[in-house]
């Protein structure tokens, strides 16, 4: 378990880090446009399209650290009244879905990039292959399976070590 989490710490970081150079290379390229447009009255075309790049990869990376912290969408008021047993198979049955969503996007990811690179696609203006947007998804959802099969790991090993510290009669 202690590798485990090793593993998680360290991806969280590279996560963090790479989101961060995203978000911050997007304020710059958009920046640049929001000036040139003010004050030169000149439209850098390009910038739409690669921060829209940047934001589709940020918003993939994001979600993964939203995964691991336990910041994504969830019906607390419910979840927090139930104890014991019923917690941990409700928390099991909402991940094991969670983990099917997944991996089914990340199928269909994988044919939407297949797609993407049979046709050639291309942005308008920049010309970057449109796969390297749509490639965002399926690693993306790689990341957010691997941060839900991590977390359905921990809840059934923090049910086993609270079940070995409870007195028993």
């Amino acid at each position: 378990m202690q590798i485990l989490r090793k593993i998680d710490n360290s991806l969280s970081k590279a996560e963090e880090l790479v989101v961060m150079v995203l978000l911050t290379a997007m304020v710059v390229v958009v920046t640049i446009q929001v000036v040139n447009q003010a004050f030169l009255h000149l439209s850098i075309t390009w910038t739409e399209e690669v921060s829209r790049i940047m934001l589709v990869w940020s918003m993939m990376w994001g979600s993964s650290i939203c995964v691991k912290r336990g910041s994504h969408l969830t019906v607390a008021f419910i979840f927090d009244r139930l104890k014991g047993v019923v917690k941990l198979i409700v928390r099991v049955l909402v991940l094991l879905f969670c983990i099917g969503v997944s991996v089914y996007l990340i199928r269909s990811g994988y044919f939407l990039v297949q797609n993407h690179l049979s046709q050639m696609l291309r942005f308008g203006v920049t010309r970057i292959p449109l796969f390297w947007a749509s490639t965002a998804i399926p690693v993306g959802f790689c990341l957010i399976t691997f941060r839900f099969i991590l977390n359905l790991i921990y809840a059934v090993d923090e049910f086993i070590q609270s079940k070995k510290e409870e007195p028993t009669c």
